[in-house]
């Protein structure tokens, strides 16, 4: 949804799903070897951590007369990203964001 301020300027805001692919989760110990959460392990046929995580997203924005916009976003998951200990505890992502944009 988007209303004029004034003459150019529009404050906007928006809500959703949200759906994010990882694509790289690594931990390190005491410098030695990385290790991919991603990767399943061969025994248990799990990995640490899922790639895919769903969730909703919600946004507030302003744009500027000049075309700059200015936002502030907020996403809470839904789905555990944890794989091989979700049965001991739960892990879902909640992410606070900030961005400044320019529309042509």
């Amino acid at each position: 949804m988007q209303w004029k301020i004034n003459k150019d300027a529009k404050l906007y805001i928006g809500a959703g799903p949200s759906i994010e692919l990882g694509l790289m989760a690594k931990y390190k110990i005491d410098g030695a070897e990385n290790i991919n959460l991603y990767k399943k392990d061969p025994i248990t046929d799990k990995a640490a951590m899922t790639q895919l995580s769903m969730g909703m997203a919600s946004i507030i924005g302003y744009e500027f007369a000049n075309g700059i916009q200015i936002n502030a976003g907020y996403r809470f998951g839904v789905t555990d990203v944890l794989d091989a200990g979700k049965d001991q505890a739960t892990m879902l992502p909640r992410s606070i964001s900030i961005g400044i944009g320019y529309h042509f």
